[in-house]
This record gives structure tokens, C-alpha cells and sequence, in this order.
């Protein structure tokens, strides 16, 4: 009685909690800024954030590709898109919109430089010519104009460093000026554009995986206890679990971004696991005809430890995110550990109050001999004692496959490596890449100490040898920097012939230019390039996204060529986001590996502690060690690539995959202990907790490989090689580990002899 009375206070208030914790998730954020995967207290980021304060951020404009099907050079085509980059001119927090009706070029007139255009909007009649002076300049060609297609470039700079808020509000400021418009083809890009299509996907998303992972829960969950008392309990555990763990997010002002999508299904499925377990083991115990109220006390005492141990490695599993440099990471491992934390103390707390408080399920009247699962185990059982050596030499081969497979993958990332092929974003992304001068920013830091600075004749001549090596090396489109504004100003000497954008070819014509180039330099493009003293400049270039792999071995050219230029005159230093980004992929690959075998060593130690045998961490490790080489082997042969979002994988796998060991493990030494023959224990455990590992797994793989319809490329890996993990992993607990144990017996020291037990009934009685 006092346990029912209990067991209802407790559920009144966990249901009040629960309600405010519901309420909290309308103030629930959402977030999506590429720039908190840089790496944190790293150098490279030190001098790319001063570098920003000089010479402005890389990626604070929206860039829109307008294309006609007719051509370019129609009237009414170019008279609308001058009326669009004047109406994009009063978009909120916009600093400037150039476009190709805008492009001018510089010519010496008496009284200075002045500016011309290349379009004449309003006279057709010079659209031939303005079309042959336009494909002669390298500053409009795949700039702003297409070389192979009828598009046109339209850049919309914004202020510096715009919040989340701001950003959304020019975002939707700029759609809404374009649906004024009726153009052919509209493709649009950038980082303002860009994060808000990543929060929209995110939001849905969220909805999405938390809807198909209750489905998902609820079909498995009916198809194994077959009854809605088995469906309802688990779900409003796990459920609740979730709840808490985005109220937690959201009073700490945590947003989500396209990692915490997954937290919601992930601990649904995850959470489930031990509660399958427990539920199961509930009602093996009321078929051996036990009182409710002791079948429940048996069940939480027997599967408790086991529970206990499976929520702390899968929490190391997570944890070991916090290996790696990059937050989102990190606070996706620390969040979901967390998670697992709040599932287990709902399992231990919330269910056996549900549990007291129920009638003895309907389904326990079963005869344990007539279920389905007892028959197909028992059989498998039975085939596993039989077949030993294949087992084994089967596992055998497969690692060393694996290992081969392994040794083939190589370290790459891509900019657009998180959106999958189809999607509309990453498609436009892929349009500018192709038709204009791509989309992959190069940046690089100049600095001199020459008296006469960047603009002095021998630095100019350095500077040249890096554009000839970055055009020859990168395959560069569009290249700027001061050897840029040195190129205007003597084409503007030469009557704006474009034949003269080039160093002039001595010193001597060099110092004949020197009053234009002066005033060039004030104009706002040379102030973006070069600093006040002359001593600092801006170089860049836009290139193909060939892969960090790409990047980061013309990275060691560029250091060999570094080293054949006069450092008196330049030197030259590789930053900006995009090699931020390679880096933070070489470095956080190799983290991630580093955490795998930190959670290794944990799991090792937690192992180790509770069975006090090392050949237990052994027996525990390889069954689960091997389905991630498998799934490294897999990934080789699949042309798969190690990166941020693949790398995430193993960790997150083997925090889950292990607690089915553990599971068989705690199950085979209780029985042990209670006095059985060696290999009928083994037979108890693989029928009592075989039955268990199969519906988790089956309910873990249904779980993560709903993930794979996921249109961000770190949630479909996740989903597909975590799902793909669990499927080899339950095929080594039921094949594998029973074959070691066999082959093990006379070696392990835990378990009691059946002598020893019924000595120590006779003291007790």
C-alpha cells in the first residue's frame, strides 16, 4: 500500500514538472553559423580574427545569379536588373550592391582618373561593343557576367558580422525585392541567404526525426510485447527524457542547430534500449509465476548493474566528443550525454512507479517455452556450438578485409559536404561554382618591409609570381588584391585599353603611373585591399571547392614557394574561413580518432572495475571494436572520405553498440553465480538476453536509419554507417562472444561452482 501511494505522489509531481518543461520548449531556439565549427584556441584563428578587423570578413555578402534566357544584352533585361540592385540599395543593413549594369573601369583624363562604364543600359546600339569590352576584362568575366551561360552576378554586401536576427531580416528583405521581379532563373547564395535556409531545414527536421522516432518506437514496441501496455510505458519514459533534455537546452539559452535535431530521436531510441531490457527480464520473471511486486525488485536488481554500466559508456561514447576543438561537437556529446543521464534516472524512478501502480500485464500468462524468439534462439544457439571454428575463421577474414579497407581511407571535406546532392541550396551553390569564378574563397595575408611598401616595383614583382603560381597551382577564377589596383591604374593610363591590365613591364613606366595609382588607391576597392601605411594588403582568389584533401597538399606547395620569395619585399600567409575550415576537418578527424580511443580506455576501466578481470575488458571490446573496422572497411570501398561528419560516427556507434555486451555479460556471470554449469549458463544467457538484443538492435537500427533521409550529410552518416554498425555488432554478441567464452572457459575467475552454492544454502539455512 505505502509503495502505491508512493509511486502516485511521485508520478503527480514528475507530471507537474513535466508540463512546465513542455511549456519552456515554445522559447526553444534554432541556429545555424558555420563559423562556431572553427577551432577554438587555435592560432590560425588568433591571426585570421585581426586579419578580419583590417581587411573585413570573406563572407558577409548574398550573391544572386539572375539568368535570361534570350541573352544578357537585352534592354529589358538589363533595365531590370538596374532597378533591382537600386531597390537592393534600401535593403535593411546592406553596405553596397554591385552588379554588372554597375562595373566601371578607371581612365586618366585631364583633371585625374575618372570612371567609366562597361554598360550602356539605356543604348542598345553599344551593346556589341560593351559586350567585346566585357569579355576582354578578367575583373568582369565570370565575375559578373557568364562566359557560359546567360547569367548575370549581382553581389549585395552586408555590415559587418550581422547577427542571427538581422541576417533573417535582409534575408527575407532581399526575397521579398526579388518576387517583384520576373526573371527567367534566380539562383542565390551566401552566407546571409545560406543560414537561413539552414534554420528552416533544421526546424523541420527537428519536427520530422522526433515524429518518425515515436512511430518508429511505437511499431516496434507494439510488434514486441504486443500489447499497448508495452507501447505506452517505454514511449512516455523515453518521451519525457527528450522533453527535459530541450527544456534543459533551452533555459541554459542553448539553440538548436542541425546536430540537435538529432538528440530528440537518438535518445529515443538509445533511452528505449535499457528499458526493453528491463521490461523484458519483468516478465521472464511473472512467466516463472513470481508476485508482481517481487518480479520487479528481481528484474531492477539483476538488470540494474548491466543498465547502469550501458548508460555510462554510451555517456563516455558522447563524451568523447569533448576531444575535439569545434563546440557544436562538443556540446552535442555533452547534451546527450546528458540525455542518457536523464533516461536512466526516468527508468529507475518514473517506470517501476508505472509498474507498481498497473495490473500485471495480460502477456506474461504466456508459457516462456511458446514464444516465437525462444525457438529462433535456441536454434541459433544450437548452430553456434556446432559451426565454432567457422565463426571464427569467418570473423577472421572479415577483420582482415576490414583492416585492408582502412588503410585506403583518406582524410577530405568539402564546403558543401553537410547538404546532400538535391538539395535547392546546394544546387545554386554548384551553378555559381560552374558558371562564374567558383565558390571556394582563397585568401592570403601580405606584408612587406620594403620602405615603399606593397606598391614598391619589387614587391609588385613578387606579388606577380603569386598569382602566376596561384592561377597555375589552384586553377584560380577571379584573383584581387594590390597588384589588382596597380593593373586598373595602368590600363587607366593607357585610355582604358584592356590590353594593359598587366604590371607595367619596367620600373620606369611603373613611376610614369604613380599620380593614378595614388588616386586609385583612396577609391573604396583599394582601401579594401591594402592598408593605410602600404605595409599590409589583401590578396584573394575564387576557386572550385576541390576538397580540403586538394587544399591542404597545395597548402605545402605554397610553403615551398613561400620560401623562394624575397622576404624583404613580401611575405605571405594563408588564412580566411575556408582554410579554418580544412584545418578544423584535419584536426578534428584525428580528434574524434583520439576520443574513440579515449572511450576505449573508459569503457576498459569501467569494465575492468565492476568484473574485476582483464580478460572481461578484452572479451567485452572485441565484439564491438570489430563492427567499426568493418564499417571503416565499408566506407573505403564505398569511395567514403574521413571527415567531420563521418569521423562522428565511430564514436557515437561504440557508446551504443557495447551495451548489448555488457548486457550479455552481466546476464552470464549472474547466472553463474548461481551456481550453473559453465556452458548452460552461457545457453540461460543467449536465450534470456538474446531475446532483448534483438529488439533493441531492431529498435536502434529502425531509429538511426530514419536518420538517413535526413538532407544534411552529417545526419544521413549518422544515421546509415551507426545503423549499419548495430547490425554487425548483434551479429558478433550472438556469434562471436559466445564462441570466446567457450573458447575462454578456463580462463575466467568470476561465477561461483554449483558446490559452492549449495554450501552457502546449508549456512543460510
Amino acid at each position: 500500500m505505502k509503495l502505491t501511494k508512493l509511486s502516485r505522489n511521485f508520478l503527480i509531481v514528475l507530471g507537474i514538472l513535466s508540463v512546465l518543461a513542455t511549456l519552456s520548449l515554445t522559447q526553444l531556439k534554432f541556429d545555424y553559423d558555420f563559423e562556431r565549427f572553427f577551432p577554438v584556441d587555435d592560432p590560425e584563428l588568433e591571426y585570421y580574427l585581426e586579419f578580419r578587423e583590417n581587411f573585413g570578413n570573406d563572407n558577409d555578402f548574398s550573391l544572386l545569379a539572375i539568368e535570361n534566357n534570350d541573352g544578357v544584352f537585352q534592354e529589358d533585361f538589363l533595365l531590370k536588373i538596374d532597378s533591382l540592385c537600386r531597390d537592393l540599395d534600401t535593403v535593411a543593413f546592406v553596405t553596397g550592391v554591385m552588379g554588372p549594369t554597375r562595373l566601371s573601369y578607371f581612365v586618366n583624363g585631364p583633371l585625374g582618373p575618372i570612371q567609366a562604364k562597361y554598360m550602356h543600359v539605356d543604348r542598345p546600339d553599344l551593346y556589341e561593343k560593351d559586350s567585346i569590352r566585357i569579355f576582354q576584362s578578367e575583373l568582369a568575366l565570370n565575375n559578373f557576367i557568364s562566359e557560359t551561360s546567360p547569367a548575370v552576378a549581382i553581389m549585395i554586401q552586408a555590415e559587418p558580422m550581422l547577427s542571427k536576427v538581422k541576417s533573417d531580416i535582409q534575408a527575407a528583405a532581399i526575397v521579398h525585392t526579388l518576387e517583384q521581379y520576373e526573371f527567367d532563373r534566380v539562383i542565390k547564395s551566401g552566407r546571409i541567404l545560406g543560414q537561413k535556409h539552414f534554420v528552416e531545414k533544421i526546424q523541420f527536421e527537428l519536427i520530422l526525426f522526433t515524429l518518425l522516432g515515436a512511430v518508429i518506437l511505437i511499431i516496434f514496441l507494439a510488434f514486441t510485447f504486443k500489447t499497448f501496455w508495452g507501447v505506452w510505458v517505454p514511449l512516455l519514459v523515453v518521451g519525457l527524457s527528450a522533453v527535459w533534455l530541450l527544456a534543459f537546452m533551452t533555459l541554459a539559452g542553448k539553440p538548436l542547430d542541425p546536430l540537435g535535431t538529432l538528440l530528440p530521436t537518438i535518445l529515443f531510441v538509445v533511452g528505449v534500449s535499457d528499458i526493453v531490457h528491463i521490461l523484458s527480464k519483468y516478465l521472464e520473471e511473472l512467466r516463472w509465476k513470481k508476485p508482481k511486486i517481487e518480479a520487479i525488485r528481481k528484474s531492477f536488481r539483476e538488470v540494474g548493474l548491466a543498465t547502469f554500466l550501458t548508460s555510462a559508456t554510451t555517456a563516455v561514447g558522447f563524451l568523447s566528443l569533448n576531444t575535439t576543438t569545434v563546440i557544436p561537437l562538443r556540446e552535442f556529446g555533452t547534451n546527450m550525454a546528458f540525455g542518457v543521464l536523464i533516461a536512466f534516472v526516468l527508468a529507475f524512478t518514473l517506470l517501476p512507479a508505472v509498474l507498481i501502480l498497473r495490473e500485471k500485464p495480460k502477456i506474461a500468462e504466456q508459457s516462456f517455452h511458446s514464444v516465437r524468439s525462444f525457438v529462433f534462439l535456441h536454434r541459433s544457439f544450437m548452430k553456434m556450438l556446432r559451426h565454432q571454428k567457422s565463426i571464427l575463421f569467418f570473423w577472421i577474414v572479415v577483420v582482415g578485409l576490414s583492416a585492408w579497407g582502412i588503410s585506403n581511407l583518406q582524410i577530405n571535406g568539402f564546403l558543401l559536404q553537410d547538404l546532400s546532392k538535391d538539395d535547392p541550396f546546394r544546387q545554386d551553390l554548384e551553378y555559381i561554382e560552374t558558371n562564374f569564378s567558383g565558390i571556394r574563397p582563397l585568401e592570403i595575408a601580405l606584408t612587406t618591409q620594403d620602405e615603399g611598401g606593397l606598391f614598391s616595383y619589387e614587391s609588385l614583382l613578387e606579388q606577380e609570381k603569386l598569382e602566376n603560381f596561384v592561377k597555375e597551382e589552384y586553377g584560380a577564377g577571379f584573383i584581387s588584391g594590390p597588384l589588382t589596383v596597380v593593373k586598373i591604374a595602368n590600363m587607366a593610363n593607357h585610355g582604358g585599353d584592356h590590353s594593359y591590365y598587366k604590371l607595367p613591364e619596367s620600373e620606369k613606366e611603373f613611376k610614369k603611373m604613380k599620380s593614378v595609382l595614388r588616386r586609385i588607391a583612396k577609391s573604396k576597392m583599394g582601401r579594401n585591399l591594402i592598408s593605410e601605411d602600404g605595409k599590409t594588403g589583401h590578396f584573394s582568389a575564387k576557386l572550385a571547392d576541390h576538397g580540403s584533401h586538394f587544399m591542404m597538399g597545395k597548402k605545402l606547395l605554397l610553403d615551398e614557394f613561400n620560401e623562394s620569395l624575397n622576404k624583404e619585399k613580401l611575405q605571405i600567409r594563408l588564412t580566411g574561413t575556408a582554410n579554418l575550415l580544412d584545418i578544423n576537418n584535419e584536426q578534428v578527424t584525428s580528434s574524434l580518432i583520439q576520443g574513440l580511443l579515449l572511450a576505449f580506455a573508459l569503457v576498459s576501466l569501467i569494465v575492468g572495475l565492476i568484473y574485476r578481470s582483464f580478460l572481461m575488458v578484452i572479451v567485452s571490446l572485441i565484439p564491438n571494436v570489430i563492427p567499426l573496422m568493418i564499417v571503416g572497411g565499408s566506407m573505403s570501398l564505398m569511395g567514403i572520405e574521413l571527415n567531420i561528419s563521418t569521423a562522428i560516427v565511430f564514436t557515437i556507434a561504440f557508446g551504443i553498440a557495447v551495451d548489448d555486451t555488457i548486457h550479455f555479460l552481466s546476464k552470464f556471470r549472474l547466472e553463474l553465480n548461481s551456481g550453473k554449469n559453465y556452458l548452460y549458463a552461457l545457453k540461460r544467457t543467449y536465450l534470456s538476453t538474446g531475446k532483448a538484443i534483438l529488439m533493441t538492435t531492431l529498435i536502434l537500427c529502425s531509429g538511426f536509419i530514419s536518420l538517413s533521409f535526413s538532407s544534411f550529410a552529417s545526419t544521413f552518416n549518422i544515421g546509415f554507417f551507426v545503423t549499419l554498425t548495430l547490425i554487425f555488432a548483434v551479429l558478433a554478441d550472438l556469434t562471436l562472444l559466445p564462441v570466446m567464452l567457450i573458447m575462454l572457459k578456463e580462463k575466467f575467475r568470476f561465477g561461483k561452482s554449483p558446490r559452492k552454492v549449495e554450501a552457502e544454502r546449508l549456512s543460510s539455512d
